[in-house]
């Protein structure tokens, strides 16, 4: 799976969209480049800008919105008093996250992508998980209004502000309120900035911002004044003064060196964090912009502070050149004022919020220069201070059976010690610094600068030298690193085992040394079986999943009835109204639904009824520098295709690795790149880099997904049924093609015939125009057995457990069982799941607000004349036909199902 690999959410209710400029936006993991393809162009001049998609959906304003980093995601609020999470790839709503009872005046979307946060005139306080739509926690500690929300970037801490001048931190985890932060009596602030002076604002807090470090918060107010404040203190740092009316809006650079404010006065204001020192833009004409002529409303900084973008009451968007001022771009669209903005990180996005009840997207455009490769930039070292700040432990832990005092509250949220991080992490570096414009930095170099830092400059680690000038350095003892800075640990294969030790299977045990997954139940084709009895009728027939990568193991509930317990706890089960058969689930139940997930360790229990298993491990780990002969030794220049665009696909291990698995990856990636033929996408090469794996394409067209969105949203038979042959032609071929490298009983690899693609999709089945004929399109499938090598090799974690990696919607049942099968009878399973979404709209089971692969278990594909009744009789029957897949899969050959298409057109 790629950085880039979507969200699995459990999709919702879809909502009305409309697409209101020209084309698609192209899939975000499909990156041009010219030549090279280790290296990243960085900005030089702003080209243009385009309204990409008009989302409606709320019923009134929409008052906050949130951009995810990859920028596939969207999250707004309001006044409706609801929250909607939008996939802004295929243009439609996700869900909506109700629960507050008034309008939501703010939401933040973590930065990984996995929790959303709301503010409401509730009172209230709301953690969400972005993927299920649950909500995870409420809180309210302040009679007074919810003005502004935002999230700590480690998803630990919640920062809120209120219309009663306070600002709030919480412990999300904990659900615990750690501190108030000051308020003061009304003045009439000088302009300019005070040091360490009065405490708090004297009106409503109209917004808040955590720092990328997590170190610090800068409040903005109706006082007219911005504050800084530190977080692990509660210290007011700074107060800013120098807007003549309401701040309305605030935000930090990445660095955490800059400031950006806009006021109801009409402008714009960047604050020096150190000096204090102001610079005013935006509320007169320069050149041939103007400023705007209503409140600005909203900002937010592109994450290399040289972009700015500013939302108003006159209806319009600005884009800023933050170093001279320059208004580059004014966004026209909305038809009422625009209440929130949101720039991504690299400045290819931008997303607004209005009065009109839409939101909108907008894409940038950019002139880009090849930068050479190098070693290193010093401009890039506040990005790798932070890094370190983040991976640098806490000083304390809070008591988990009383109250903090203030001092272990100061210890849990400051930082000290030494910083430690995985390859994972490490990636999530180097993804950062290519969207602040440092891409062309080699990793080694990057790698050894980090390096450096880490060991011999504690200064770096510490908060920001010019903001906190003259403070001492906190006296806390030191604690141990987790690991080493690399990540790097060694040892022998790892394993393991499962002992039972209580219950009827007492004394058996089951053993894994490779990436598995093992289903425990009472059903006949569970991994280890339950014997269904009397005494275990309180065992569910699909009970838990282990989902094993030596040597992590993660334990999953299915919605058990009764329950899986972890050394004692449950840690989940179905409400004990539910079916647990029904493949219906009322409204209501969803948030009573639990399907949990607990990493395990050495030494752990596992109890099913009255079974109980033991868990042995065995670690083994890992470095994540081996780089076998030749995988990345240098830059790979592709001088032979100079005449054509080259897309690259950047996997990062999810997990530290061993060197086998490097190995093990790339030798079944060379099976792909054997396979040539004219429905695939051709592999031009694959290798491995300081930590990195890629693989390089040629640069195609756009997806099934986007000519689906394209048409409205489903395709027609006599445009989708071509497509499926083509991709039957392919599959027929690739599963009878020799290829070099296949795995043998005892687990070896030789050469011999026939390979799955494993993971075929909407998204990765890539259409080009033939002869400039939008109406004749050749297939060109992609991806080609890349996320089966990548899982099977022990590089994805524990995909399976980890909702945000890996979902089964165009999985069949024996690929849900046993994700190693890979059988070819599984990838036209997969392509006739295809044919129904792109006929449909909607995935063959019903997966609504249900655990996914509980569904996959234990239910049925829908009729597809239940969903397109209008379908010709024939051609559902067979698309129905080809979807059985219980007790197995009707097609083993591409041929035939092919054969028994043509026969009904």
């Amino acid at each position: 799976m790629t950085d880039q690999q979507q969200l699995s959410l459990n999709q919702q209710a879809v909502e009305p969209v409309t697409i209101t400029s020209s084309g698609i936006t192209p899939p975000p993991e499909t990156v041009a480049t010219q030549q090279t393809v280790v290296s990243s162009p960085a900005r030089k001049k702003f080209l243009g800008a385009r309204e990409s998609l008009t989302l409606s959906g709320h019923t009134s304003s929409v008052t906050s919105v949130s951009l995810s980093a990859d920028s596939r995601f969207a999250l707004s609020g309001g006044f409706d008093g609801t929250v909607k999470l939008w996939d802004l790839q295929a243009g439609r709503s996700l869900g909506t996250f109700s629960g507050h009872a008034s309008w939501v005046n703010s939401v933040c979307l973590s930065h990984d992508g996995k929790l959303a946060v709301s503010g409401s005139s509730d009172d209230t306080l709301k953690l969400w998980n972005a993927a299920t739509g649950d909500c995870i926690s409420t809180f309210k500690h302040h009679p007074s209004e919810v003005t502004s929300v935002c999230l700590s970037p480690d998803n630990r801490l919640a920062l809120c502000g209120t219309d009663d001048g306070k600002l709030h931190i919480w412990d999300v985890a904990n659900e615990l309120h750690l501190r108030t932060l000051p308020r003061r009596e009304p003045q009439n602030p000088s302009a300019g900035a005070t040091p360490n002076g009065d405490r708090g604002h004297s009106d409503e807090v109209t917004s808040v911002c955590v720092s990328y470090d997590g170190q610090f918060a800068l409040s903005g107010s109706k006082d007219n004044t911005i504050i800084l404040w530190e977080i692990a203190t509660g210290k007011q740092l700074r107060t800013f003064a120098g807007h003549t009316w309401v701040v309305n809006s605030v935000c930090l650079s990445a660095d955490s060196r800059l400031a950006l404010s806009g006021s109801s006065d009409g402008s714009l204001h960047l604050w020096d964090l150190a000096t204090g020192a102001a610079t005013s833009f935006g509320s007169v004409a320069i050149g041939n912009f103007k400023g705007h002529t209503s409140w600005v409303t909203s900002v937010s900084l592109s994450a290399d502070g040289q972009f700015a973008l500013s939302g108003s009451g006159d209806s319009t968007l600005k884009l800023w050149e933050v170093t001279t001022g320059l208004c580059l771009h004014e966004f026209e669209g909305h038809s009422s004022w625009v209440n929130s903005v949101c720039l991504s990180p690299d400045a290819k996005f931008a997303l607004s919020g209005s009065d009109d009840n839409t939101l909108k997207l907008w894409v940038l455009d950019w002139k880009e220069v090849k930068v050479p490769d190098s070693d290193w930039d010093e401009g890039a070292r506040p990005y790798l201070e932070t890094f370190l700040t983040l991976h640098t432990p806490y000083a304390g832990t809070l008591p988990s059976d009383r109250a903090p005092t203030e001092e272990e509250i100061t210890a849990a949220l400051t930082r000290f010690g030494t910083p430690s991080w995985n390859a994972k992490d490490f990636g999530q570096l180097l993804l950062t610094l290519e969207r602040v414009g440092y891409g062309w930095l080699r990793p080694s170099g990057v790698r050894s600068q980090l390096m450096a830092m880490a060991s011999g400059n504690r200064d770096a680690l510490r908060h920001r030298g010019a903001i906190n000038k003259g403070k001492a350095e906190p006296q806390f003892a030191p604690t141990e690193a987790s690991a080493t800075p690399d990540g790097v640990r060694r040892g022998e294969t790892a394993f393991v085992t499962l002992t039972v030790v209580a219950g009827e299977l007492e004394k058996k045990e089951y053993s894994f040394t490779e990436r598995a997954t093992c289903i425990i139940g009472r059903a006949k084709d569970c991994h280890i079986l339950i014997p269904d009895s009397e005494i275990h009728r309180t065992i569910s027939r699909y009970h838990c999943l282990l989902d094993i990568n030596p040597p992590q193991v993660r334990v999953r509930d299915f919605g058990s009835l009764n329950g899986t317990y972890i050394n004692g706890v449950k840690i989940g089960q179905r409400p004990r109204y539910q079916n647990p058969n029904s493949s219906v689930v009322e409204e209501g139940e969803v948030a009573n639904l639990s399907f949990r997930a607990m990493l395990l360790q050495d030494g752990d229990e596992i109890r099913v009824g009255n079974t109980v298993f033991r868990v042995k491990i065995l670690p083994s780990p890992l470095q994540d520098s081996f780089i076998p002969p030749g995988a990345g030794e240098s830059p790979v220049n592709y001088t032979s295709y100079s005449e054509s665009e080259v897309a690259l696909k950047i996997l990062h291990p999810q997990t530290v690795f061993h060197p086998s698995a490097i190995e093990q990856f790339l030798s079944q990636m060379a099976n792909a790149k054997a396979l040539q033929h004219r429905y695939l996408n051709p592999i031009l090469d694959v290798g491995y880099r300081d930590g990195i794996f890629f693989i390089a394409y040629p640069l195609q067209g756009g997806s099934v997904e986007d000519l689906m969105q394209a048409y409205g949203g489903t395709l027609t038979p006599d445009v989708a049924v071509p497509i499926v042959l083509q991709l039957l032609d392919a599959l027929e071929y690739a599963h009878n093609a020799e290829v070099p490298y296949l795995k043998q009983p005892d687990r070896s690899f030789a050469p011999g015939r026939g390979w799955a693609h494993g993971d075929i999709q909407p998204n990765n089945i890539l259409l080009v125009s033939l002869d400039g004929n939008p109406n004749h399109l050749e297939v060109k499938l992609s991806d080609y057995g890349v996320a089966r090598s990548f899982d099977q090799a022990g590089l994805n974690g524990l995909s399976v457990t980890d909702p945000h990696l890996y979902s089964p919607y165009f999985l069949p049942r024996q690929q849900a069982i046993n994700f190693q099968s890979n059988l070819s009878a599984a990838d036209i399973w997969a392509v006739a799941a295809c044919l129904y979404y792109m006929l449909t709209g909607t995935y063959p089971r019903n997966f609504d607000k249900k655990d996914p692969w509980l569904m996959v278990l234990q239910t049925q594909p829908v009729p597809v004349l239940k969903r397109l009744p209008s379908l010709p009789q024939p051609l559902a029957d067979l698309i129905d036909l080809a979807l059985v897949d219980y007790p197995r899969m009707r097609f083993t050959r591409p041929g035939a199902f092919k054969q028994a298409l043509e026969s009904i057109l």
